[in-house]
């Protein structure tokens, strides 16, 4: 498993070199912090395949690498959701009369705040899991759930989005 992700990073890594694309877009970027979360699950994965962590690492282990997932996942969200309902809804009326971009469709900046919650969730948790901090873990936890509410009215409001 280890070396599938692990070549996994390395081709998103080529990827993002032979890309054309100098800034990335809200979803990218988490995505981009996604794979680095499953980094660090390699990392942490050395110590309990080993049967040498404690619980606490052990429990941080699985927690960075499903969220790691679940940051992936809501990254892609941000770049298939609009396109689906910009070629639904708009996708007809290209060329008969003018229609917004797919980047367009929502707000990148209530984008870059849920993924920036959900980056800080994410990390937040592991940290306080491994120092023990109960207090850190719902600080974490509240911010994560924030990102993910913050994510779902979005995709609410985009599903919803229809032309003028």
């Amino acid at each position: 498993i280890g070396g599938g992700v692990a070549c996994f990073l390395v081709q998103a890594c080529h990827f993002h070199r032979k890309g054309c694309r100098r800034s990335l877009d809200p979803g990218m970027r988490l995505a981009a912090v996604a794979l680095g979360l499953l980094a660090i699950g390699l990392v942490l994965a050395v110590p309990v395949v080993a049967n040498r962590a404690s619980p606490r690492l052990a429990t941080a282990y699985v927690l960075v690498v499903v969220g790691g997932i679940s940051l992936f996942v809501a990254a892609l969200y941000y770049k298939i959701v609009p396109f689906l309902v910009w070629f639904h809804r708009f996708g007809p009326l290209a060329g008969k009369r003018p229609v917004p971009k797919v980047a367009e469709l929502f707000s990148a900046r209530a984008a870059n705040l849920a993924a920036a919650c959900l980056t800080l969730g994410v990390t937040g948790l592991a940290a306080a899991i491994i120092r023990g901090n109960a207090f850190g873990v719902r600080l974490a936890a509240t911010v994560f759930a924030a990102g993910i509410l913050i994510e779902g009215v979005q995709m609410l409001q985009l599903a919803r989005r229809r032309p003028a």
